[in-house]
């Protein structure tokens, strides 16, 4: 058990260089593929290595420019990396295309709930719904958020519990410990503070192991 976080950090860390690896060396075997643009973008992007996420996502739209998957990534890019509006103007131009994808409607919420458009945004979140099993829960802790933003608040808790398993460092559980106190009822918000406060000790644990076997790879090389 005490080396369980390590090992899993090296784990992930040989399988992420390895698929990079791969992809980039089988883009460069068919440099005509819009899929593989799109699987090298998603690696890179979710290495957070925004710039190369994009230049991939963009090969991908040059070659195929109606792309749902290029596009979708391409705007979870551009929001990752603060460039709402144009992340805003790429998912309005893809939903011209293609009106009822729902990972295209997600993001859409998404970014206009990051813009403060809550009424503008469920619309979308309700379509997203039906996105992929692995999005599912963000988009439902999204459409919670918007409920809460709005004064929903029974409907807002109902929806973050159904995005738990979004839920990496405790955010989705310190929000509804304080809707449990916009209601009054202490004894369930106080679960979940203390649910939150484990969750972001763990998270807290975790960098401090990456960020330290990160320098040790450092050091070695």
């Amino acid at each position: 058990a005490a080396t369980e976080a390590e090992g899993s950090y090296w784990e992930i860390r040989s399988a992420q260089k390895l698929a990079t690896d791969a992809l980039t060396r089988a883009s460069e075997l068919d440099s005509t593929s819009p899929k593989l643009h799109v699987l090298l973008g998603d690696v890179y992007r979710q290495q957070k290595g925004y710039p190369d996420a994009e230049r991939e996502y963009r090969k991908a739209l040059a070659l195929k420019a109606e792309d749902p998957g290029a596009s979708f990534g391409l705007c979870l890019t551009l929001l990752a990396d603060s460039d709402i509006e144009g992340a805003f103007n790429l998912a309005q131009s893809a939903l011209q295309k293609n009106p009822d994808d729902p990972e295209l409607n997600g993001v859409m919420g998404e970014i206009l709930y990051a813009r403060h458009d809550f009424s503008g945004a469920e619309p979308y979140l309700k379509k997203g719904l039906n996105t992929k099993p692995e999005l599912v829960a963000h988009v439902h802790a999204l459409l919670g958020r918007v409920y809460a933003e709005t004064n929903r608040t029974q409907d807002a808790i109902a929806e973050l519990k159904l995005g738990f398993a979004d839920d990496r460092d405790g955010r989705l559980h310190y929000q509804i410990g304080r809707l449990y106190l916009k209601l009054g009822d202490r004894d369930l918000a106080k679960q979940a503070f203390e649910v939150s406060e484990r969750m972001r000790r763990e998270q807290l644990s975790n960098a401090a192991v990456a960020m330290q076997q990160g320098g040790d790879e450092g050091e070695s090389q």
